[in-house]
């Protein structure tokens, strides 16, 4: 699924199981790192996250289509001290998808790794401290991000990342708006999905503002929007042909 190069299916990781006892310490260490360091305010935040395995010895992995499956959760701050979850409408997605996992090995010094974007903070019931329902990064200014990756080990914690959020302006401003507006069709910018209608709203956005900072999200959203047109579709014809003639 896209505005995120990663698409739920892409991967990520998790549940380390490690095959020699008698470690001190995780022999794996979680890692992220943002694309970018600007963005501007309403354009999806790209991060890629990774847990490298930073022993001598190979470690035993699980790697999953679901960015929760293994345990892995996204945290914001705008002071760096206090953070908040991450809960966007992909994680949601993932909470109701039965996973069989598939098993690998990480050599020493090797890393699995994701990619994702973040835009809309969805209202996903969570033990962590949450946020109401709202944009990740809902104003101008400085944040901090970090990942934490569940592991027999206990959390691994990443480094942090700062990004800054920066004003929109022109063409940049009237996207914006447009977002805030609806909500609805934010969140299915973030995550694409559902109703068409959500797709003929971000067509008429890039129509009308053509070369604005969110032109290659808005376009990667609506190449989502295509796909699933073409998928139902195939879907329809298939059926149709599949139906006995009276």
């Amino acid at each position: 699924m896209a505005a995120m190069e990663r698409s739920v299916q892409a991967i990520c990781l998790l549940l380390l199981t490690f095959a020699a006892p008698g470690w001190a310490q995780a022999p794996v260490q979680a890692h992220l790192e943002s694309k970018q360091s600007e963005w501007v305010l309403g354009v999806p935040v790209e991060f890629t996250a990774s847990v490298i395995n930073v022993s001598s010895a190979p470690v035993e992995t699980y790697s999953a289509p679901s960015p929760l499956w293994g345990g892995i959760f996204f945290v914001i701050s705008e002071d760096g001290s206090t953070f908040h979850a991450f809960n966007g409408p992909e994680w949601d997605l993932a909470q109701r998808v039965d996973i069989v996992p598939g098993r690998t090995n990480l050599r020493p010094g090797e890393k699995v790794q994701a990619s994702f974007s973040l835009l809309w903070n969805g209202s996903a019931n969570t033990k962590r401290q949450a946020r109401a329902e709202g944009f990740a990064f809902p104003h101008v200014g400085t944040y901090f991000v970090k990942v934490t990756a569940a592991s027999p080990f206990g959390d691994l914690m990443s480094n942090v990342v700062r990004v800054m959020i920066l004003q929109p302006q022109g063409d940049d401003a009237a996207i914006f708006g447009a977002l805030k507006a609806d909500r609805q069709l934010a969140r299915s910018y973030g995550f694409p999905g559902g109703a068409a209608t959500q797709g003929e709203k971000l067509q008429q956005l890039l129509k009308r503002y053509p070369n604005s900072s969110y032109t290659a999200s808005l376009k990667k959203a609506l190449a989502v929007y295509a796909r699933q047109r073409a998928e139902n579709e195939e879907e329809e014809k298939t059926r149709n042909t599949s139906q006995p003639r009276r």
